[in-house]
C-alpha cells in the first residue's frame, strides 16, 4: 500500500489494495474495541450501583429502632457512662443498642477504608459519627472497652475504624 501527500493541493493519495482478511480484521479490531468498552462502562456502572446499596444498606441499618434509640440518647445529651449508681449502662437493653450503633460505625468505617464505598457516600455520615465518638459517655465507655481488650489480650482498641475515622480527628 502506498500513501502519498501533496501538500500543494491538499491531497492525500492513497494507493493499492485491500484484501478481504484485511478488511475483516479491521472490522474485529474495532468490535473488540467497542466491546472493551462497552464492558469497561458497565463494570463501572455495577459498581456505583453496589456502592450504593451498601450505602443504602448502612443508613437502613442506622434508621432501625434500635441504632435511632442508641443514637438519639446521644444527640439529646441524655446517654450517661457509667449510669449514676451503677458501675455500666442503665440496663443491658442500652448496652446492646449503643453496641449496635457502634458496630454500625466502625463497619461503615471499615467500608470506608476499604474504598468500598465512597467519600461522597462516608461524608453522609460524618455528623453522626463525630456525635457518637465526642460524646463524654461513649469516650468514658470506649476507655473501659480498651481495658477490658487488654485484659482479654485483645491489643487493638474497640471501635478502631470508625474511631480513627471519626474520633482521632476531633
Amino acid at each position: 500500500m502506498k500513501f502519498e501527500f501533496e501538500p500543494k493541493y491538499g491531497v492525500i493519495e492513497i494507493q493499492g489494495h485491500l484484501t478481504l482478511f484485511e478488511i475483516l480484521s479491521m472490522i474485529g479490531f474495532f468490535a473488540i474495541v467497542i466491546t472493551v468498552i462497552y464492558a469497561v462502562k458497565s463494570t463501572i456502572q455495577q459498581e456505583r450501583i453496589s456502592r450504593a446499596d451498601f450505602s443504602f444498606r448502612l443508613w437502613e441499618s442506622f434508621m432501625s429502632d434500635d441504632v435511632q434509640r442508641a443514637y438519639l440518647e446521644i444527640e439529646w445529651n441524655e446517654f450517661t457512662y457509667p449510669y449514676p449508681g451503677k458501675t455500666g449502662f442503665a440496663s443491658r437493653e442500652q448496652e446492646m443498642r449503643i453496641d449496635r450503633l457502634l458496630y454500625l460505625l466502625d463497619e461503615m468505617a471499615f467500608l470506608a477504608s476499604n474504598k468500598v464505598i465512597t467519600r461522597k457516600h462516608r461524608s453522609r455520615w460524618e455528623y453522626q459519627g463525630r456525635r457518637v465518638f465526642a460524646d463524654i459517655g461513649i469516650q468514658k465507655y470506649l476507655d473501659f472497652l480498651d481495658d477490658f481488650f487488654l485484659e482479654n489480650g485483645i491489643k487493638v482498641r474497640a471501635h478502631d475504624q470508625a474511631r480513627r475515622l471519626f474520633a482521632d480527628n476531633l
